[in-house]
């Protein structure tokens, strides 16, 4: 009995390493704030800026890892609505930082991946878009979506 218990511990704990160690080695934990334009928020540190374009007002693309992340602030950031039909759409009101935004998420026609997105229209317009492949945990979108700051 001590015998089975003591394997059944090891295993426990094995696999709480395990699943430790494959956390920490996506690096999904490790952070850095980015800003573009008045639009700050955390996204992991294996992501990185794929271009920054600013015709009328501050956007970026930032890649990496399995995902990426639009950033586009301006009177002309993307409002979200032409996602609405994508498989799994759903559509919510959020609240981040005391600001009300629309936040959508879909998956891809081929189920290989997701998006989760929010539009923010007051009191500045941005939108921050995150596709994900199926690799990427859904808490790692979430938590860049739950980052966002608008600086002053």
């Amino acid at each position: 009995m001590e015998r089975a218990l003591f394997s059944l511990s090891l295993m426990a704990l094995l696999s709480l390493l395990l699943a430790a160690c494959g956390r920490a080695a996506t690096g999904w934990d490790d952070k850095v704030r980015v800003t573009v334009g008045n639009v700050s928020l955390e996204l992991p540190t294996s992501v990185v800026v794929r271009q920054d374009t600013s015709i009328d007002s501050a956007a970026s693309v930032f890649e990496g890892s399995g995902l990426m992340v639009i950033v586009d602030q301006g009177p002309f950031a993307d409002r979200l609505d032409s996602y609405a039909g994508h498989p799994g759409y759903r559509e919510e009101v959020t609240e981040i930082a005391g600001m009300t935004g629309r936040t959508i998420t879909f998956r891809s026609p081929d189920g290989g991946a997701y998006t989760l997105a929010i539009h923010i229209s007051a009191p500045k317009q941005v939108t921050v878009v995150v596709q994900a492949d199926d690799s990427v945990p859904e808490w790692v979108p979430r938590g860049i979506i739950a980052s966002l700051q608008l600086l002053d």
